[in-house]
């Protein structure tokens, strides 16, 4: 069986999109926003809407999947999204538009040019926090990318391209391996093994991700003295809470759930929560937290005196994305289809996967994820103070604040 093996995002991160404010904290290190063409921007706000869709998707899937260990979720849209487009530019026809469609923006360039922007911006836009991302594309030397791909990949990718000898797997596993580790802080480390490298392995495309970022303010958060009870999916635990400060943050309240933002650094990066009613079940997020919804109460954020308690988290997780991506429009990404990022007509299929870590504590958060494609042969009044306890199941984001990139996204259901 012949492989492409594309692997997408080693991520150490967290967020969601965000309309956020001039006013968010920075001081000496002030927020600026990604400046955007109008193409650029609407590719963006498309795939705001996708980075919904695609955490909802994740959710459905794992509380489908009989055998899961858990209903905890966390994924990197952002990943997904980039390896998605670089598998489109690797492929023409009915599959390169069957992606454009499941991201849901207008055309391929745009996507390749709104990373391009991305990659070299977003590190860039708060100096207190750490973000590294990078690309790379590793080959079997047995085969040949064509210029135009390896330009795109350095151009609009930031990424290298890179031979490995499919005769000496346990140099090529080391290498890549080594690749991941170093890109993501040794947080994403043994990813591949040599099985994976094999006479029939076309290829590997990475993206790798490294996120590490403190609380707006110190101190924002402490840790709570006492275990506290958290109502979750599985039945009630006792688990470790952290308590803010009052603090103006910005919050609402829609049909069912309510939203808070609790920023990041100099407020470019912002942990996003939305939390049901009591009376409402995770489960039923996906029908009720529209995309539509999501920005509507996004728009409409209020910010009040709020007091959060939440608990610290930390939980890892591997996702089988072809079962997300076929019942979610990509029907055809396991069908064989001509790979013309290739000098050599070659024929292969698509498997994605994604494997992804997540901490959030009262210093800041840290995530981890990489995810791979492998082509194979075959707003109401609020009095203030408000005291917001989070002690059920909630789904979070991180997002940068200017143009609402979700960098990892889930549900904790269970501590």
């Amino acid at each position: 069986m012949k492989h492409l093996i594309l692997i997408v995002s080693a991520v150490l991160c967290m967020a969601y999109f965000s309309a956020c404010s001039s006013d968010e904290p920075g001081g000496s290190n002030p927020r600026h926003d990604i400046e955007l063409d109008a193409t650029s921007r609407g590719i963006s706000d498309e795939l705001n809407t996708f980075y919904v869709k695609f955490t909802h998707n994740a959710c459905n899937y794992v509380d489908s999947f009989v055998g899961a260990e858990t209903k905890n979720v966390v994924t990197s849209p952002l990943s997904i999204s980039m390896v998605l487009s670089m598998v489109a530019n690797s492929v023409t026809g009915d599959l390169q538009q069957e992606i454009i469609d499941y991201l849901g923006v207008n055309n391929l360039e745009g996507v390749n040019s709104l990373a391009s922007t991305l990659l070299a911006s977003l590190p860039n836009i708060d100096k207190g926090t750490t973000l590294t991302l990078a690309n790379s594309v590793w080959v079997n030397s047995n085969y040949s990318v064509k210029s135009d791909y390896v330009s795109l990949i350095n151009g609009n990718y930031d990424g290298t391209v890179s031979y490995f000898d499919v005769s000496n797997p346990s140099k090529a596993v080391s290498d890549i391996n080594s690749w991941c580790a170093k890109k993501t802080n040794n947080l994403i480390t043994n990813y591949f093994n040599e099985i994976e490298i094999n006479p029939y392995t076309y290829a590997f495309i990475l993206n790798a991700m490294y996120f590490k970022a403190k609380w707006a303010t110190d101190g924002f958060f402490t840790e709570s003295n006492l275990l506290e009870k958290f109502y979750g999916m599985s039945g009630i635990k006792s688990t470790q809470y952290m308590e803010s400060k009052s603090s103006d943050l910005a919050y609402q309240a829609g049909d069912g759930f309510e939203y808070v933002r609790l920023p990041f650094g100099n407020g470019a990066f912002n942990l996003c929560i939305v939390l049901p009613n009591e009376d409402v079940e995770i489960t039923d997020m996906s029908s009720r937290l529209t995309p539509e919804v999501f920005a509507a109460m996004e728009a409409s954020t209020e910010k009040y005196s709020i007091k959060v308690k939440m608990p610290k988290f930390k939980f890892a997780q591997k996702l089988d994305l072809n079962s997300i991506v076929k019942a979610c429009g990509l029907e055809h990404i396991s069908d064989l289809v001509e790979l013309t990022m290739f000098e050599d007509s070659i024929k292969g299929s698509t498997l994605l996967k994604q494997a992804t870590s997540i901490e959030v504590n009262e210093k800041g958060a840290e995530a981890a994820a990489v995810s791979s494609a492998e082509l194979v042969d075959s707003a109401p009044f609020v009095e203030p103070p408000l005291n917001l306890i989070i002690n059920r199941p909630f789904l979070f984001f991180i997002t940068e604040c200017s143009t609402g990139t979700c960098l990892i996204s889930g549900r904790l259901a269970d501590v």
